[in-house]
C-alpha cells in the first residue's frame, strides 16, 4: 500500500496527477484508517510534506487525523522547520491567528496552526542535524511573519546553530533586514553578540548588505572598524563609504578613491 507522505512528495514525478485528485486520493487513505505518521525514505511523514508544500488544507486535514507534529525526520527537522522555509506569507495562512490588524481575519498562518494543535512547545526549538531551529530557517529564509510567529510563541532569538551562527546572523548575512530588525527590537544586545569572531555589522559589511548595514549601525553595533576592513576586503564600495563616514577618518571618502579603481575592483598598493 502506497504510504500519504509519498503521495504528497510525488504527485507529478510518480503519479502524474493533479494536487487535487491527491487531495481526494489522501482523503481516501485517511478514511480507511491509515496510519498518519507513515514514513517515507528520509523519515518524513505526510505532515512534514505537506508543510514543505505549504499547503494549508492538507495538513488541516492530517492534524484532524491525528498526525504528530513533534516527530523529527532523518535529518531532524520536524513539520515546523519545514513550514518556516516559505518565504510566501500566502502559503503560511490559515485559521484563527492574527499578527498584525491590518491581516484579514480570515487568512491566518500554517505555523500557528501546527503550534495550536497540542505541540510540546519544546518542539519550537528542536535543532535539525545542523543545529538550526524553525525560527533560524524562517530568519534565513526571509520570512518575517514566520519571524513573528514563532517568536510571538516564545521561541529563542539567542538559540545557536553547531556553527554558532544565531536567526539575527544568519538573517544579517541574507540580507533580511526587515528581520534585522525586528530582533534588534526584541533584543538590542543582539547587534554585538559575536558568532565566529564576527559581529553582526562585520558580517553585513563583509557580505555588502547595505541596508542591513545602516539598521546595525542605527541599534548601536561597535565593530565598525572590522566591518570597514571587510567591506574593503570584499570589494563592497557602498558599505566601505558608510563606514568610513561613521568612523569620521579626516581623509574621507578619497580614501577609497585609492583603494577602488573606476571598474570596482581593489588596487594591492
Amino acid at each position: 500500500m502506497v504510504d500519504i507522505a509519498y503521495l504528497l512528495l510525488n504527485e507529478y514525478k510518480t503519479y502524474l496527477v493533479t494536487l487535487i485528485s491527491i487531495d481526494v486520493t489522501i482523503k481516501i487513505y485517511l478514511c480507511r484508517n491509515i496510519n498518519v505518521n507513515q514514513t517515507c525514505a528520509g523519515g518524513k511523514t505526510a505532515l512534514m510534506a505537506a508543510a514543505e508544500k505549504g499547503s494549508t488544507e492538507m495538513v488541516r486535514l492530517l492534524l484532524d487525523h491525528n498526525a504528530n507534529v513533534d516527530l523529527s525526520d532523518e535529518q531532524d527537522m520536524n513539520a515546523l522547520h519545514y513550514a518556516a522555509l516559505h518565504d510566501n506569507p500566502e502559503m503560511l495562512k490559515v485559521r484563527d491567528f492574527v499578527l498584525e490588524p491590518e491581516v484579514v481575519t480570515t487568512r491566518f498562518f500554517l505555523l500557528q496552526l501546527l503550534l495550536d494543535h497540542d505541540i510540546d512547545k519544546s518542539t519550537m526549538d528542536d535543532q535539525d542535524y545542523l543545529g538550526k531551529i524553525p525560527l533560524y530557517i524562517a530568519a534565513g529564509a526571509g520570512n518575517l511573519e514566520a519571524v513573528k510567529c514563532l517568536t510571538s510563541n516564545g521561541s529563542s532569538i539567542i538559540k545557536r546553530d553547531n556553527f554558532q551562527f544565531g536567526p539575527i546572523h544568519i538573517a544579517t548575512m541574507e540580507g533580511r533586514t526587515g528581520i534585522v530588525e525586528f530582533l534588534l527590537q526584541m533584543n538590542r544586545n543582539l547587534v554585538n553578540s559575536q558568532a565566529y569572531e564576527m559581529k553582526p555589522l562585520t558580517q553585513a559589511g563583509q557580505q555588502g548588505q547595505v541596508k542591513t548595514l545602516e539598521v546595525l549601525l542605527k541599534f548601536g553595533a561597535n565593530d565598525i572598524q572590522d566591518a570597514f576592513e571587510y567591506a574593503i576586503l570584499e570589494n563592497h564600495q557602498d558599505c566601505a563609504e558608510i563606514l568610513l563616514k561613521v568612523l569620521d577618518r579626516p581623509d574621507g571618502i578619497e580614501t577609497l578613491t585609492h583603494i577602488f579603481n573606476p571598474f570596482g575592483s581593489m588596487e594591492l598598493v
